[in-house]
């Protein structure tokens, strides 16, 4: 399985470029279903397959956030600091509002976890968050997850004890 995932990758990497993505080509759309960490690399590859896998096709696919987005969101369960680090270099390849959910995501859970860096793992959660959905709107979408995900964010600050500021 591991060998047809990077063999499917690699085979992928000459048909998809930024144009083919903001396209939505069928190439690109199937590679963002392989990239997958939750619902398809992590269940069919295991969490240390899953990891090799992406580390295996990192000379392909460096260039795409979604990659990075993924290897974010599979290392948050096991290293915060790594997975902040990918959801933040997603961002800086392109500041748009999938990769900037994702690292409002990753936030949170480093929020949740860290009570000495609760206040400013929440507040870039929040800018990175309250960008994602401004970047919506800009596109005229709507998309639930930075709502939701800022919801739940906010929430979990408040119980945790810490207050929100007035323009939170």
């Amino acid at each position: 399985m591991f060998d047809a995932f990077r063999g499917l990758a690699g085979a992928l990497a000459p048909y998809v470029n930024r144009k083919a993505v903001m396209k939505k080509s069928p190439e690109a759309r199937l590679t963002g279903r392989l990239f997958d960490a939750d619902k398809v690399v992590k269940p069919l590859l295991g969490p240390t397959n899953a990891e090799g896998f992406y580390i295996s096709v990192r000379e392909q696919w460096e260039w795409n956030s979604r990659y990075w987005e993924q290897r974010a969101l599979l290392k948050a369960e096991s290293d915060l600091a790594t997975s902040i680090q990918f959801a933040r270099h997603a961002v800086a390849i392109e500041h748009h509002s999938f990769p900037l959910t994702t690292l409002g995501k990753v936030l949170i859970r480093a929020m949740e976890a860290s009570a000495d860096e609760r206040t400013s793992y929440f507040d870039e959660a929040f800018d990175a968050l309250a960008a994602a959905i401004r970047g919506e709107a800009e596109r005229s979408r709507i998309s639930v997850h930075p709502f939701s995900t800022l919801l739940y964010g906010a929430a979990r600050y408040l119980e945790l004890g810490r207050p929100l500021s007035g323009d939170q």
